[in-house]
């Protein structure tokens, strides 16, 4: 008899509730109680997505579930997808280069027979490495990182069937963003729009994708007034809110050519209930550099960018209550230059702001002064 493990991938049923604990079981033993998505715990939650909402995906070594992972269609574009609740058992780990490879195998095969366009998926920045599964899933690579994307929620009761548990929302739990772009059989030449100081990192996270895109740093007098649509966003041609609830988090999406002065300045706003605010602004269009920059001068910092997202080239800004984050846990080679980046930026608007308040005060006293 073959020593040899047998690996196999199935997607998992709705009505099977001896799998799905064993499901909630995977997550216990890679998270203990502490994943930052409480619904994991939740057999209901199981019972009630998965088929409607999204595909899951159970890896299986000799018959016992080693990992998982979810398959879910965006409801605005459902050729984007998002790789979920990716896990696997500490107990699996030594296997895990031949699940991910098992997995994209059978993730491939769905890519090719829906023609997906786009699958991007979140890695938590900071979590214990036992819990981290990596997922090089059809060569996605590191987009963006989202500061403070996710409320850490630590549950000290969890009861089957029910996740309320008494957690905290006071911390908040950073993002690395990975992406893979599936479909190019109809990509053409686009001009991108994008500020000079983070022109170079943007390109390097848009080098990998192998699209053809030209970078410009200034807007020529003759794009000047030209107007950039989106058919996406057709009902809210200029700015798209999509606001997640759960999470207090709220992703805006921009033709910058189109906003007006109101919606600017409900753009930029920075109180409601959300605890975290995401601008995705189209690169596409020339107005994007002077927005952008407007954008910085009222505290939104640049995380990064999502090619071919939503009929558009994404490059991402945010504001949250706490922006900080550990630059040195981010483990991938291309999100630490992003990451580092990111640090240079926050330094060099901290001094600014140091510098902005002298200024201000020696103002202040020499008005003083002369009277």
């Amino acid at each position: 008899m073959s020593d040899t493990p047998h690996f196999t991938i199935k997607a998992l049923a709705p009505d099977n509730d001896r799998v799905l604990k064993s499901l909630v079981t995977l997550f216990e033993g890679a998270h203990g109680l502490s994943h930052p998505n409480k619904n994991v715990y939740a057999l209901q939650y199981w019972r009630s997505h998965i088929g409607s909402r999204f595909t899951s995906l159970g890896a299986f070594v000799d018959g016992k579930m080693a990992a998982h992972i979810a398959l879910l269609p965006d409801p605005h574009d459902q050729l984007v997808v998002q790789l979920i609740f990716p896990v696997v058992s500490p107990a699996y780990k030594q296997f895990e280069e031949e699940i991910i490879d098992a997995l994209d195998s059978v993730i491939a095969k769905q890519a090719a027979r829906r023609s997906w366009n786009s699958i991007f998926y979140f890695d938590y920045v900071g979590c214990p490495s036992e819990a981290t599964f990596e997922l090089p899933i059809m060569g996605s690579r590191e987009v963006a990182i989202a500061p403070a994307y996710f409320p850490m929620i630590d549950l000290s009761s969890v009861k089957e069937g029910n996740a309320n548990g008494n957690g905290s929302r006071s911390c908040r739990l950073t993002i690395e963003v990975r992406q893979a772009i599936l479909n190019k059989s109809n990509e053409e030449r686009k001009i991108l729009y994008v500020p000079e100081r983070h022109a170079s990192v943007v390109n390097f996270l848009y080098e990998p994708f192998a699209l053809q895109r030209e970078f410009r740093s200034v807007a020529e007098s003759s794009t000047t007034g030209t107007v950039i649509s989106n058919p996406f966003f057709a009902d809210c041609p200029a700015v798209y809110e999509d606001y997640f609830s759960p999470i207090e988090t709220i992703h805006l999406y921009v033709q910058p050519s189109l906003i007006t002065a109101a919606q600017k300045l409900q753009l930029l706003r920075k109180d409601g209930d959300a605890k975290a605010r995401y601008i995705f602004l189209n690169m596409q269009d020339p107005a994007c550099i002077a927005l952008c920059q407007e954008i910085e001068s009222q505290g939104f910092s640049f995380c990064g960018v999502m090619p071919c997202f939503f009929g558009q080239e994404n490059i991402i800004y945010f504001w949250a209550e706490d922006p900080s984050f550990d630059v040195e846990a981010v483990r991938s080679l291309r999100g630490s230059k992003l990451a580092r980046h990111m640090e240079v930026e926050a330094k060099k608007r901290h001094a600014h702001g140091i510098l902005s308040a002298i200024v201000h005060k020696r103002a202040n006293y020499e008005t003083i002064s002369s009277s």
